[in-house]
Protein backbone atom coordinates (compact mmCIF):
# COMPACT_ATOMS: atom_id res chain seq x y z
CA UNK A 1 0.00 0.00 0.00
CA UNK A 2 1.57 3.42 -1.05
CA UNK A 3 2.17 6.21 1.71
CA UNK A 4 -1.03 9.01 1.28
CA UNK A 5 1.66 11.73 1.87
CA UNK A 6 3.49 10.47 -1.30
CA UNK A 7 0.10 10.64 -3.12
CA UNK A 8 -0.54 14.43 -2.51
CA UNK A 9 3.56 15.31 -2.89
CA UNK A 10 3.20 13.65 -6.83
CA UNK A 11 -0.25 16.32 -7.23
CA UNK A 12 1.62 19.02 -5.71
CA UNK A 13 4.16 18.15 -8.72
CA UNK A 14 2.25 18.12 -11.21
CA UNK A 15 -0.31 20.45 -10.44
CA UNK A 16 2.72 23.70 -10.28
CA UNK A 17 3.90 23.15 -13.97
CA UNK A 18 0.43 23.37 -15.18
CA UNK A 19 -0.50 26.33 -13.26
CA UNK A 20 2.84 28.27 -14.49
CA UNK A 21 2.03 27.55 -17.99
CA UNK A 22 -1.18 28.61 -17.73
CA UNK A 23 -0.24 32.06 -16.41
CA UNK A 24 2.88 32.18 -18.71
CA UNK A 25 0.47 31.34 -21.90
CA UNK A 26 -2.51 33.95 -20.44
CA UNK A 27 0.66 36.50 -19.90
CA UNK A 28 1.72 36.39 -23.78
CA UNK A 29 -1.58 36.67 -25.46
CA UNK A 30 -2.32 39.29 -22.86
CA UNK A 31 0.64 40.84 -24.83
CA UNK A 32 -0.70 39.89 -28.07
CA UNK A 33 -4.33 41.21 -28.19
CA UNK A 34 -3.48 44.56 -26.54
CA UNK A 35 -7.28 46.29 -25.35
CA UNK A 36 -6.21 49.47 -26.45
CA UNK A 37 -6.06 48.54 -30.21
CA UNK A 38 -9.57 46.34 -29.18
CA UNK A 39 -10.92 49.51 -28.18
CA UNK A 40 -10.05 51.58 -31.12
CA UNK A 41 -11.49 48.91 -33.77
CA UNK A 42 -14.82 48.98 -31.65
CA UNK A 43 -14.99 52.99 -31.87
CA UNK A 44 -14.07 52.51 -35.53
CA UNK A 45 -17.24 50.11 -36.05
CA UNK A 46 -19.54 52.28 -33.84
CA UNK A 47 -18.63 55.53 -35.42
CA UNK A 48 -17.33 55.49 -39.05
CA UNK A 49 -16.25 59.57 -38.93
CA UNK A 50 -13.74 58.38 -35.82
CA UNK A 51 -10.74 58.02 -38.23
CA UNK A 52 -11.14 61.37 -39.82
CA UNK A 53 -11.72 63.74 -36.84
CA UNK A 54 -8.56 61.48 -35.74
CA UNK A 55 -6.59 62.49 -38.82
CA UNK A 56 -7.73 65.95 -38.63
CA UNK A 57 -6.96 66.66 -34.90
CA UNK A 58 -3.50 65.42 -35.65
CA UNK A 59 -2.61 67.34 -39.12
CA UNK A 60 -4.03 70.36 -36.94
CA UNK A 61 -1.35 69.40 -34.12
CA UNK A 62 1.54 69.48 -36.67
CA UNK A 63 0.61 72.66 -37.60
CA UNK A 64 0.58 74.35 -34.77
CA UNK A 65 4.01 73.08 -33.94
CA UNK A 66 4.96 74.36 -37.28
CA UNK A 67 3.64 77.85 -36.37
CA UNK A 68 5.10 77.66 -32.64
CA UNK A 69 8.94 76.72 -32.41
CA UNK A 70 10.42 75.90 -29.42
CA UNK A 71 12.40 78.86 -28.10
CA UNK A 72 15.26 77.73 -26.19
CA UNK A 73 17.42 80.41 -24.78
CA UNK A 74 19.98 78.22 -25.41
CA UNK A 75 20.80 76.72 -29.43
CA UNK A 76 20.35 72.77 -29.89
CA UNK A 77 23.96 73.02 -31.27
CA UNK A 78 25.21 74.52 -28.37
CA UNK A 79 23.17 72.19 -25.98
CA UNK A 80 25.59 69.01 -27.46
CA UNK A 81 28.76 70.64 -27.68
CA UNK A 82 29.08 72.63 -24.18
CA UNK A 83 32.01 71.91 -22.46
CA UNK A 84 30.70 73.72 -19.07
CA UNK A 85 27.81 72.15 -17.13
CA UNK A 86 24.63 75.15 -16.71
CA UNK A 87 25.70 77.64 -13.65
CA UNK A 88 23.89 80.44 -12.69
CA UNK A 89 25.70 83.39 -13.79
CA UNK A 90 27.92 81.92 -16.33
CA UNK A 91 27.17 82.45 -20.41
CA UNK A 92 29.94 80.64 -22.59
CA UNK A 93 31.55 83.09 -24.88
CA UNK A 94 33.52 80.19 -27.06
CA UNK A 95 36.40 80.84 -26.12
CA UNK A 96 37.68 78.21 -23.76
CA UNK A 97 40.25 80.09 -22.27
CA UNK A 98 38.20 82.96 -21.01
CA UNK A 99 35.30 80.45 -20.84
CA UNK A 100 37.10 78.38 -18.12
CA UNK A 101 38.33 81.96 -16.01
CA UNK A 102 34.48 83.27 -16.24
CA UNK A 103 32.80 79.71 -15.22
CA UNK A 104 35.43 79.81 -12.16
CA UNK A 105 34.34 83.32 -11.06
CA UNK A 106 30.50 82.11 -11.36
CA UNK A 107 31.42 78.68 -9.36
CA UNK A 108 32.70 80.52 -6.90
CA UNK A 109 30.28 83.35 -6.83
CA UNK A 110 27.41 80.18 -6.28
CA UNK A 111 29.48 78.50 -3.36
CA UNK A 112 29.34 81.77 -1.66
CA UNK A 113 25.81 82.74 -2.35
CA UNK A 114 24.74 79.12 -0.83
CA UNK A 115 24.90 78.74 2.92
CA UNK A 116 26.85 75.24 3.92
CA UNK A 117 28.13 73.92 6.86
CA UNK A 118 31.63 75.74 7.39
CA UNK A 119 29.93 78.56 6.23
CA UNK A 120 26.65 79.31 8.51
CA UNK A 121 25.98 78.78 12.53
CA UNK A 122 23.42 78.00 14.28
CA UNK A 123 25.31 80.28 17.46
CA UNK A 124 26.90 83.52 16.31
CA UNK A 125 31.35 83.29 17.17
CA UNK A 126 30.54 84.20 21.30
CA UNK A 127 28.15 81.48 21.38
CA UNK A 128 30.85 78.81 20.07
CA UNK A 129 33.34 79.70 22.11
CA UNK A 130 31.41 80.10 25.27
CA UNK A 131 30.03 76.68 24.67
CA UNK A 132 33.95 75.69 23.94
CA UNK A 133 34.88 77.15 27.09
CA UNK A 134 31.95 75.16 28.89
CA UNK A 135 32.77 71.77 26.94
CA UNK A 136 36.03 72.10 28.13
CA UNK A 137 35.15 73.10 31.71
CA UNK A 138 33.00 69.84 31.92
CA UNK A 139 35.47 67.72 30.33
CA UNK A 140 33.00 66.44 27.19
CA UNK A 141 33.33 66.27 23.92
CA UNK A 142 35.09 69.56 22.06
CA UNK A 143 33.00 71.55 19.62
CA UNK A 144 34.96 71.66 16.43
CA UNK A 145 33.93 74.61 14.07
Amino acid sequence: MRNPNFIKGNRIMLILPIVFTAIVTTSSFAQRTCGTTEYYQHRLQVDPSLADRMAAEESKLQEWIKTHPQNNSVPATELHTAKFPHLFGFTPTGDEKIDRLNYAKAKEAYKLSQPTQSTSSLLSEEEMKAARAARQKNQLTPIIK
